[in-house]
């Protein structure tokens, strides 16, 4: 028995002692250098997204106007959570988030084409999205270096307005010009397909409980066809002794179909809470 206490006793009182010792998360946190990122975290992010969107409207009239390319860039914020093991120095994991955009970059400008004239109005807008993505690491001291992949749910709302027609005297310019005849087409749609995520970051134990992260992903949509849904209406340039301005036909309701890619760079900082 005495010899039972005299090799055992040591260790214990040691580790009562640590334990009751004040910062004693800290050293064992300290010691510890996986615990940071093992198990699972929620936490929340922002930062900004710079992206484009660049299509190509299959329509014979609107096709004159080449490829187009809209700035759908935004500031977003977001939340995460997900779950990660870690063996030895390596940490795999998966990971879901969301994400808002807000204080998008919309209206793009206006283009025109002459002979006969066309008009163009492009308003494209990053919208509320998601992502499911795998993660893999390297766990050094208190530091995590990861890479992500995943598909994520990103839309970009489309909206075009653009008229074509003629008009007499097309060097007095557009606004002190009206046309004589033309068309209106105003249209919107959604490019709501999955897009490519790739990424990687670096992430920081500020407390036994607790990470900073600061990240970059990339969201990569090839080029499909988006379908755009509005309507088309017909109007005239009206002048008589009794009336003048424009004259509209009935709205006929139309598709427009484009073709369309996007890719979008995404910057963010977080915070995560491990549970």
């Amino acid at each position: 028995m005495y010899r039972f206490i005299s090799f055992y006793g040591p260790p214990v009182a040691f580790a009562a002692l640590l334990a009751a010792a004040p910062g004693a998360r800290a050293q064992v946190f300290a010691m510890d250098q996986r615990a940071p990122f093992s198990g699972c975290y929620a936490g929340v992010h922002g930062g900004g997204l710079l992206g484009t969107a660049t299509s190509r409207e299959t329509f014979a009239g609107y096709a004159r106007f080449g490829e187009q390319k809209a700035d759908v860039s935004a500031l977003v914020a977001g939340v995460q959570a997900g779950c990660n093991m870690v063996s030895g120095a390596f940490m795999g994991g998966l990971e879901i988030e969301g994400f808002a955009p807000f204080r998008n970059s919309g209206f793009n400008g206006l283009q025109e084409l002459g002979e006969p004239t066309y008009r163009n109005r492009l308003d494209y807008k990053s919208r509320i999205g998601g992502a499911l993505s795998l993660r893999g690491g390297v766990v050094m001291g208190n530091t995590l270096l990861f890479m992500k992949a995943g598909a994520a749910y990103a839309p970009v709302q489309v909206a075009h307005a653009y008229d074509y027609g003629e008009y007499p005297d097309r060097a007095a310019g557009w606004d002190r010009q009206p046309f004589e005849r033309a068309t209106a087409v105003k249209t919107t749609g959604r490019d709501a397909r999955a897009s490519l995520l790739l990424g990687a970051g670096v992430e920081y134990a500020i407390a036994p409980q607790w990470t900073l992260k600061a990240e970059y992903n990339a969201l990569i949509a090839p080029r499909t066809t988006v379908s755009a849904k509005g309507t088309s209406t017909d109007y005239r340039y009206v002048k008589s002794e009794t009336t003048e301005g424009y004259q509209y036909d009935p709205a006929v309701a139309v598709t427009r179909d484009k073709s369309m890619s996007t890719f979008r760079n995404v910057f963010k900082v977080g915070v995560n809470r491990q549970f």
